[in-house]
């Protein structure tokens, strides 16, 4: 996948009430690429899933986009790939690895969405869990 896209583009990308309504519903952190709304969730006992919804933020099954794939890329220089797997209700991408403890940690995630591969690389310092409360609302983004 060729392009990569800075995910602070797609947190305050909006048209309509429903574009700027990127409050977590799972935990996580929500971008935006397009019309496809997607939150990143980092689970603090491990793993990563990734949760998508529509323009409106109606949900979307899992199967909306393909070929998901997740690399960790931590501090001290290590790499971690993800094996992502459709969840047993098809309701999000998930894929297992120890706990993300460093909010230094850079969550790669790719997939393709409607034919148009897409890349993202997120710190997982914008997660609600490292994020305090007042620097989530200065951003614009709700920890709720």
């Amino acid at each position: 996948m060729n392009k990569i896209l800075p995910f602070f583009l797609f947190a305050f990308f909006g048209v309509s009430e429903a574009h700027e309504d990127h409050s977590s519903r799972h935990g996580g952190f929500v971008m935006m690429f397009l019309d496809l709304h997607l939150e990143l969730v980092i689970p603090e006992e491990g793993g990563v899933e990734i949760f998508y919804s529509d323009d409106m933020r109606r949900d979307m099954p899992a199967s909306v986009v393909s070929e998901v794939a997740v690399a960790l890329h931590r501090p001290d220089g290590s790499e971690e790939t993800l094996e992502m797997n459709v969840s047993d209700q098809g309701d999000r991408w998930a894929g297992l690895c120890g706990p993300i403890s460093d909010p230094k940690t850079i969550v790669r995630v790719e997939f393709f969405w409607q034919g148009q591969p897409v890349t993202l690389e997120v710190p997982a310092s914008v997660m609600p869990r490292f994020a305090g409360d007042t620097e989530m609302k200065n951003m614009g983004l709700s920890a709720d």
